[in-house]
Protein backbone atom coordinates (compact mmCIF):
# COMPACT_ATOMS: atom_id res chain seq x y z
CA UNK A 1 0.00 0.00 0.00
CA UNK A 2 0.67 3.88 0.16
CA UNK A 3 1.60 6.65 2.93
CA UNK A 4 0.78 9.33 3.23
CA UNK A 5 3.32 12.11 3.99
CA UNK A 6 4.84 12.26 7.54
CA UNK A 7 3.00 8.60 7.89
CA UNK A 8 5.50 6.12 10.20
CA UNK A 9 5.59 2.62 9.11
CA UNK A 10 7.93 1.15 11.05
CA UNK A 11 9.98 3.51 13.18
CA UNK A 12 13.06 2.89 14.90
CA UNK A 13 15.83 5.25 15.23
CA UNK A 14 15.31 9.13 15.91
CA UNK A 15 17.65 12.30 16.82
CA UNK A 16 16.99 15.74 16.71
CA UNK A 17 19.45 18.01 14.71
CA UNK A 18 21.52 21.27 16.12
CA UNK A 19 18.29 23.17 14.52
CA UNK A 20 15.60 21.09 16.42
CA UNK A 21 14.30 18.51 13.45
CA UNK A 22 13.27 15.66 14.16
CA UNK A 23 15.12 12.33 12.47
CA UNK A 24 12.98 9.49 12.23
CA UNK A 25 14.73 6.13 10.57
CA UNK A 26 11.75 4.27 9.29
CA UNK A 27 12.62 0.72 7.83
CA UNK A 28 9.05 0.22 6.31
CA UNK A 29 9.40 2.93 4.14
CA UNK A 30 13.39 2.52 3.94
CA UNK A 31 14.42 6.21 4.65
CA UNK A 32 14.56 8.58 7.37
CA UNK A 33 11.90 10.99 7.68
CA UNK A 34 12.53 14.71 9.05
CA UNK A 35 9.84 16.62 10.73
CA UNK A 36 9.95 20.31 12.47
CA UNK A 37 9.88 20.63 16.11
CA UNK A 38 6.12 20.53 16.13
CA UNK A 39 5.65 17.20 14.15
CA UNK A 40 5.08 18.56 10.81
CA UNK A 41 6.67 16.38 7.87
CA UNK A 42 9.51 18.27 6.24
CA UNK A 43 11.18 16.17 3.58
CA UNK A 44 12.89 12.56 3.41
CA UNK A 45 16.08 11.05 3.11
CA UNK A 46 17.91 8.30 1.60
CA UNK A 47 15.07 6.91 -0.09
CA UNK A 48 17.26 5.60 -3.22
CA UNK A 49 19.67 4.80 -1.21
CA UNK A 50 18.14 2.73 2.27
CA UNK A 51 16.92 -0.90 2.59
CA UNK A 52 16.46 -1.44 6.42
CA UNK A 53 17.53 1.77 8.09
CA UNK A 54 17.17 1.03 11.92
CA UNK A 55 19.30 4.04 13.52
CA UNK A 56 19.96 7.64 13.05
CA UNK A 57 22.15 10.05 14.97
CA UNK A 58 22.98 13.32 13.82
CA UNK A 59 27.03 15.46 15.61
CA UNK A 60 26.98 18.60 16.52
CA UNK A 61 27.90 19.70 13.35
CA UNK A 62 24.43 18.39 12.07
CA UNK A 63 26.05 15.92 9.92
CA UNK A 64 23.51 12.87 9.51
CA UNK A 65 24.67 9.03 10.29
CA UNK A 66 22.06 6.36 9.45
CA UNK A 67 22.27 2.42 10.50
CA UNK A 68 21.38 0.82 7.87
CA UNK A 69 20.78 -3.51 8.23
CA UNK A 70 21.02 -4.16 4.74
CA UNK A 71 22.16 -1.42 2.38
CA UNK A 72 24.47 -2.59 -0.36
Amino acid sequence: GTFGEGTLYYPNGIAVTPTGEILVADSGKELVQVFDHEGTPLRTLGEEHLKHPYGVCVDGLGRVYVVDFVAE
